[in-house]
């Protein structure tokens, strides 16, 4: 126990003395999880509740008359000391993180709030509330380690993934679309089709359906990597791929980018292309949407995107917890993209009343 007062058996009377009324007080103290220590004007240790033997493996008569500053770690003092002149003056403190001196020598990690009841005269005393958090804090740590790990394996999935897309491009170009070119040019009417046996006008049909398979292919090429991205700047990407889908669809979609972007970083420029693509694509899959409006504009040094439809609607939580359980990452991987690029994504949707996808993100270049 942390007091030696003797105990009354008549300590909830109203005639209960100023020490049993303290004696009553200690032994409730007694019972906190937390440890609590009983301090004097000068700092010294009168008391300590029994949670010192959990914490810290002391029995409470082993730190009685002792000073708190032996207690606390060199580096800490200066805090503590600055604490306990401020709960003498101004009668409270904390919380203070402190490392906290266990019997083996080792430390542990503490939260120190402090009360001052030198003149309450059933305590005179400074009553200092400390609790443990050694244990928290590791949990927090490995926590912020996964996390970060997370995000940097995220981080290289994605870079692998545009790597990918841009190598299918080349690959795509350079000679699927080359050989659908040189087909169509070898199917020019020559005189001597008549002759061979093949008419003009299928002729013609062949090389019209040729045309419109490399259309197809290169939209799937701007598709994987858009180099009007690269050439041209976020807001003409954006503008084209927005024309492809009105040219190939009766999806209404309508952009409003209302001021100058100014300079941005080549992966911010991209992960916002891909929200943008990624949103429509569930709009136009998914939704029932008949339209869609894009909005994209600069506030401050941030990028503020808005992509919100007319479709179904749908339960945000319940689908995060689909994607998560068969694997799909659509709405996942706008979230890690904003993420990545610094920012914030948050989707708005409840079924009946359409979807709007809101992502801010910094520029991403110093000075932007």
């Amino acid at each position: 126990m942390m007091t030696t007062l003797n105990q009354s058996n008549n300590v909830n009377e109203p005639g209960a003395t100023l020490a049993d009324r303290a004696c009553r007080m200690l032994v409730l103290m007694d019972h906190s999880l937390d440890l609590i220590e009983l301090l004097g004007r000068r700092g010294v240790i009168e008391g300590v509740s029994s949670a010192i033997t959990d914490l810290a493996g002391y029995e409470s008569r082993d730190l009685i008359g002792r000073h708190f500053r032996d207690l606390v770690h060199l580096e800490d003092c200066a805090a503590a000391e600055r604490a306990f002149a401020e709960v003498i003056s101004s009668g409270r403190t904390g919380p203070v993180q402190l490392r906290y001196r266990t019997k083996d020598g080792s430390w542990r990690t503490v939260l120190a709030s402090a009360r001052n009841y030198l003149a309450d005269p059933a305590t005179r005393a400074i009553v200092i509330l400390t609790r443990d958090v050694t244990d928290q804090l590791l949990a927090e740590r490995r926590l912020d380690t996964a996390n970060e790990e997370l995000r940097r394996l995220s981080h290289e999935l994605i870079n692998s993934q545009e790597a990918e897309r841009g190598h299918l491009a080349r690959e795509l170009h350079d000679d699927i679309s080359q050989m659908l070119a040189g087909l169509s040019l070898c199917m020019v009417p020559a005189p001597a089709s008549a002759a061979q046996g093949v008419a003009a006008e299928v002729v013609s049909t062949w090389r019209m359906q040729v045309q419109e398979v490399l259309a197809h292919l290169r939209a799937l090429i701007e598709n994987l990597h858009p180099m009007v991205l690269t050439k041209l700047g976020l807001a003409a990407a954006i503008q084209s791929h927005v024309e492809r889908l009105r040219l190939i669809s009766d999806f209404d979609v309508q952009l409003d980018i209302r001021t100058e972007l100014g300079p941005l970083n080549a992966d911010v420029a991209l992960n916002c292309f891909r929200i943008v693509q990624e949103a429509l694509t569930n709009t136009q899959k998914h939704a029932g949407a008949h339209a869609a409006w894009v909005t994209l504009m600069r506030v401050g040094k941030d990028l503020h995107l808005m992509i919100r439809d007319d479709g179904i609607g749908f339960d945000v939580a319940a689908a995060g917890e689909r994607a998560v359980d068969a694997g799909t990452v659509g709405l996942l991987s706008m979230r890690e993209r904003a993420s990545l690029s610094g920012g914030q994504l948050d989707i708005d949707s409840e079924l009946g009343r359409g979807t709007c996808v809101v992502a801010d993100i910094p520029c991403g270049l110093s000075g932007a």
